[in-house]
């Protein structure tokens, strides 16, 4: 690949960004719990660059399949007659899908967290466990009741735990501290698992529990929305495996 779009952060918010070295790579590693754009794959192609891969969320994964699959969509925007020029979009040659639950509004997050006198320039790690967002400063370690922050209008209609799109996903869960679960998809995920040193032993009773989460809670976000009369998009309907 001639690089990797990632997500890198300004005080944890979210920038798309384009890697070139592994020490850059090294730098955007850390876990971000807002959502982010893929601006720098449209930056790639007028970079020039010709094969990227992309580390995504599964929302992402399942846009940028279609990316694949419908080239012609991919090329020209709803905004074609601005210039009538096509958009190069560099050949996606892997991906790679984080596991996620859900993602918070930037904005709302934080806030709640400067209510509870937490600076996000001050803030080291995040974590979430047990329906709490763990907040980790150098001096001490917080806990937000997750009720309280905003989560993205998107996530509840979200049933994709694992990026099952992906040709490799990757996530915490159901590996212990120190390692991650990495589950194979594809033919181009077997690539990836040659050049990594995998052990077995990942509990997938974990992962499976967190996917029924997302599945319940996508249900009952339908029906919520059916009985208010709301919006329903139906943007899973051209997902096929």
């Amino acid at each position: 690949i001639d690089g990797a779009i990632v997500v890198g952060d300004e005080y944890w918010k979210p920038v798309s960004l384009i890697v070139q070295s592994a020490d850059d790579l090294l730098k955007t590693s850390k876990s971000k719990y807002a959502i982010s754009t893929l601006e720098a794959l449209k930056t790639a192609g007028e970079m020039g660059l010709e094969k990227v891969a992309i580390v995504a969320l599964p929302c992402q994964i399942n846009g940028l399949r279609k990316l694949q699959y419908f080239p012609y969509l991919a090329k020209h925007e709803e905004e074609l007659g601005r210039t009538g020029k096509p958009v190069k979009i560099t050949k996606i040659e892997y991906l790679i899908g984080l596991f996620c639950t859900e993602k918070f509004d930037y904005g709302n997050m934080k806030e709640i967290l400067e209510e509870n006198n937490i600076k996000m320039e001050d803030i080291e790690k995040f974590n979430v466990k047990k329906g709490k967002l763990l907040v980790y400063t150098n001096e001490e370690e917080k806990k937000i009741d997750l009720k309280k922050i905003e989560l993205c209008a998107g996530c509840k209609m979200c049933k994709d735990f694992d990026a099952e799109l992906a040709d490799v996903s990757i996530g915490s869960v159901g590996s212990p501290n120190g390692y991650s679960t990495i589950i194979i998809r594809t033919k181009k995920g077997e690539e990836i698992k040659n050049a990594l040193d995998l052990q077995k032993g990942v509990k997938v009773e974990e992962i499976e529990k967190l996917q029924g989460f997302k599945q319940k809670r996508f249900q009952r976000e339908v029906n919520r929305r059916k009985e208010n009369d709301e919006y329903i998009s139906f943007y899973w309907a051209s997902d096929y495996a």
